[in-house]
Formats: structure tokens, C-alpha cells, sequence
């Protein structure tokens, strides 16, 4: 068998159709914002979100904070179109939308007061190295929120749930228009669950999860499953006194 790679311009048309009717989806979005309350962040300061997709929370946290930047990365144009569509919505001056890879994309060491990351490193190559990375570019006492889905994409099982629950709530007739709707992220799904199968994207546990961060040198203060049992969570810090990066791993492309 062979591997068929993720189109995510295409899932992009459908993602916020998945994610508006997705309960397991939106509390994530709820939990990020909580989180995020408990931040010290001090005007001018900088967050990133990290394989932003189409911005839902990178849209969240500029409208939350004002008085800061965040920084939208995503490899995606489609996705990166969407949340430029949201960012005009809202009139957000305070939204960088950086449409590049996650793992060419440089900034400088201490950019960020805080990074989040949500369903995205289990995507790259080499995740362990994507999380040293943010090591170095937050800044000491940093704040990180990571969220990656770390098991086999049960695509029928998820189907059958955010259908359920759009008919539960809104009625039959909304189901089958998100069944319509959302078909290209079905598709996209099946694809992310044949890349798990073949090793191609991350699969983890919580413990495994916990230990890459902890490895990195984060302060670990809370780690935990969401998503329905499919994803794990860590809130972790930076130490208020970094351990010291080498310069050389430093690589180029810098981006300010």
C-alpha cells in the first residue's frame, strides 16, 4: 500500500464546518482560552500559534488580547486564506498571518511570551526537534499550550459523533447539510488516518507526549488527555533561568 499525502488547501474548505459542529473540537478552543487568562502578558509581547490552520486560535487569542501580537503560522494557503478572511472580519491589526513551514520558519531566541500548538506536530518529521524549537524561542517564564493528536484517526467512529451531535442539537436537516459540507475533511481525515498506519505522522501517548517536553527542558505543570481520549495536552513554562542554546544549532532564515 502506498501513502496518499494530506491536502490541506482542500480540507481547509471544510475544517471550520468540522469544527464549528465538533463538541471534543470546541472544547479545546474553550480550554486554550482559559489557559490563556492565567498568562502574564505584558503589552508589545508576542504569541505564536504554531500550525495555526484557519485560525480559530489564533483569532481567539487577538481578540482576547489586544494589546499583544500573535503570530499565525501555517503552511497551508488555504488555511492561511481563511484566517485572513477572519483577521478582516474582526478588523484584528494586532494578527501576523505567516503563511511557511513550520520546519523552515526561524525566529530569533526569547521571541515569544507564549506559544501554542494544536494538532500539528504529529504532522511534521521530526516533532522532538519542532519542540526544541519553541524551547528556544520562548523567552524565560514563557508560557506553552500544546495539543496534538496522538492516536489512529477513528474516521466512522468521529463521523458518527459530530453527526450525532449536530442532529441532537440543530435538527436533521443541519446534519445533512454538515454531512454535505464537511465531506473534503472526511476524505482528508482517512488520508491522515492511512499516514498514522504507515508511521508517516506521530502517534503517541500522554506519557510519551509529557516526556518530549520535559526532555526539552519545560517545566511541566499540567498534562492531560482531551478530544475524547484522542489527544494529549501540555501546559508547561519555560524556567525563569533558561538553560543557555547553542548558537550553531541556530539555523537561517530568520524571521522578525
Amino acid at each position: 500500500m502506498t501513502t496518499r499525502k494530506v491536502n490541506w488547501t482542500a480540507y481547509a474548505k471544510a475544517y471550520d464546518c468540522m469544527a464549528t459542529h465538533n463538541p471534543a473540537y470546541q472544547e479545546i478552543v474553550h480550554t486554550c482560552r482559559a489557559v490563556a487568562r492565567l498568562w502574564d502578558l505584558h503589552p508589545g509581547s508576542q504569541i505564536l500559534d504554531l500550525g495555526a490552520g484557519t485560525g480559530n486560535f489564533s483569532v481567539e487569542l487577538a481578540r482576547q488580547f489586544p494589546h499583544v501580537t500573535v503570530v499565525h503560522v501555517d503552511s497551508s494557503a488555504g488555511m492561511c486564506a481563511v484566517a485572513s478572511k477572519k483577521k478582516e472580519h474582526f478588523h484584528l491589526q494586532n494578527l501576523r498571518i505567516v503563511h511557511a513551514d513550520a520546519t523552515a520558519i526561524q525566529f530569533e531566541e526569547n521571541t515569544f511570551a507564549a506559544i501554542i500548538s494544536v494538532h500539528n506536530l504529529y504532522t511534521l518529521p521530526s516533532p522532538t526537534s519542532m519542540i526544541d524549537d519553541m524551547f528556544r524561542w520562548l523567552r524565560p517564564g514563557g508560557h506553552l499550550f500544546a495539543c496534538d493528536a496522538g492516536r489512529p484517526v477513528d474516521v466512522k467512529d468521529w463521523t458518527r459523533y459530530i453527526l450525532g451531535e449536530t442532529r441532537r442539537r440543530e435538527g436533521l436537516r443541519a446534519m445533512l447539510k454538515v454531512l454535505w459540507d464537511a465531506r473534503a475533511a472526511i476524505t482528508e481525515n482517512r488520508k491522515i488516518r492511512n499516514m498514522q498506519e504507515h508511521q508517516t505522522y506521530w502517534l503517541h501517548d500522554l506519557g510519551e507526549f509529557h516526556s518530549a517536553f520535559a526532555s526539552a527542558g519545560f517545566e511541566i505543570d499540567k498534562s492531560f488527555t482531551m478530544y475524547r481520549g484522542c489527544s494529549d495536552v501540555v501546559l508547561a513554562r519555560v524556567p525563569a533561568r533558561k538553560r543557555s542554546m547553542d548558537p550553531m544549532l541556530n539555523r537561517a532564515g530568520v524571521v522578525r
